[in-house]
């Protein structure tokens, strides 16, 4: 069980929900470790449900640009939904809305990733 994500297959693909307001150095390293475990035996058809987080620092904008590298180089695909403006904002900012595929619900997010 995890601090951090709260898991879901019910949808034949797998979704987390990130459980932590911020995404900063900390919870970088326990997310990837995590995520990336759980991608590697879902195929990579993984969807973050990223509704309650609300800062993200820059080493957490890393880890999704990882985390999409390893999706793709394992033929697979992350999907974040449910961002707040503030995450969009952030993503648009950085130009990062560009390379990562973001739904606005978790439907949506599912039908990207069947």
């Amino acid at each position: 069980m995890s601090n951090f994500l709260d898991t879901d297959t019910a949808t034949g693909v797998l979704l987390a929900k990130v459980k932590c307001e911020k995404i900063s150095e900390y919870e970088t390293g326990v997310l990837d470790q995590e995520i990336a475990e759980l991608g590697t035996n879902h195929n990579w058809k993984l969807g973050l449900n990223m509704h309650e987080v609300q800062m993200i620092a820059s080493v957490g904008l890393g880890l999704l640009v990882a985390l999409n590298r390893k999706a793709r180089a394992g033929k697979g695909k992350l999907v974040l939904y449910n961002l707040s403006d503030q995450i969009r904002h952030v993503l648009k900012l950085t130009k990062l809305d560009t390379g990562l595929t973001i739904a606005a619900t978790q439907d949506d997010a599912v039908k990207l990733l069947r």
